[in-house]
């Protein structure tokens, strides 16, 4: 895609309800919004592709929300209490990856676990198409 002014790093737990919500963002927006480029990681490793990436992104599903949220912050996302071991991972990694200044800063878009999927599908978009 050319013109990628966003990325967004798309993470979940593969299986296990609710915890893939990005990952079923990914199949139904991934290269449909003009600018912005989707990628599904597997790991928290992930990361390290992206590490000085200008506007990136990390989507991800977050137990006690209520609606779709942007954090502002790496803090910010690790306040949240995790809910499996891969949110605890990311969550860890990305602590680490502040600390060691080897992030830049970066945006977290929060999906509530039990959110449906028509419903988070409308509110991504619209973050990402602004």
């Amino acid at each position: 895609m050319r013109n990628v002014k966003k990325t967004v790093l798309c993470f979940g737990g593969e299986g296990v309800e609710g915890d893939d919500i990005a990952f079923r963002i990914y199949e139904e927006l991934g290269g449909k919004i003009e600018g912005v480029r989707m990628v599904r990681c597997e790991s928290a490793m992930d990361l390290l592709d992206y590490m000085g990436a200008e506007n990136l992104h990390i989507m991800d599903a977050v137990r006690g929300l209520k609606r779709v949220s942007v954090f502002s912050g790496i803090e910010d996302f690790r306040k949240l209490n995790p809910v499996t071991s891969h949110d605890m991972d990311l969550g860890l990694f990305l602590h680490i990856l502040d600390e060691t200044e080897k992030m830049r800063k970066v945006k977290i878009i929060g999906i509530p676990l039990d959110f449906k999927k028509e419903d988070a599908l409308k509110e991504v978009k619209k973050i990402l198409s602004s």
